[in-house]
């Protein structure tokens, strides 16, 4: 095999790597933006409650009724979708476990 040959096929690694890298990056910074949005619901889902809260403390009347089932029901379920991204997150391929090293592309810059 020729040194180009052996340069191309080198680059060509290199370039999977890197396609491999960004698809990592993107995937990663998707799954925290689900996150977020969901946090959000969580939050607003919360303000929810205390508004409902100061109602009835106003009204006198007890703090419950389907109102707060259904937000409590919100935040049940937005945490739940938080979990399962984390989870997502954490099971996506670390940098590392296929990266290349500055090893791989000595001979190529030689």
């Amino acid at each position: 095999m020729s040194n180009f040959d052996d340069f191309l096929n080198r680059a060509g690694s290199v370039a999977q790597t890197a396609a491999a890298a960004t698809k990592r990056a993107a995937t990663t910074a998707k799954l925290s933006i689900s996150i977020a949005a969901e946090e959000d619901k969580v939050k607003t889902a919360y303000q929810a409650i205390g508004k409902l809260y100061y109602q009835d403390k106003l009204s006198g009347t007890a703090p419950s009724g389907p109102a707060y089932d259904e937000q409590l029901s919100r935040i049940e379920a937005s945490l739940h979708r938080i979990g399962e991204l984390r989870s997502q997150k954490n099971v996506a391929p670390q940098p590392g476990s296929d990266f290349a090293d500055e090893e791989d592309f000595a001979d190529v810059v030689d």
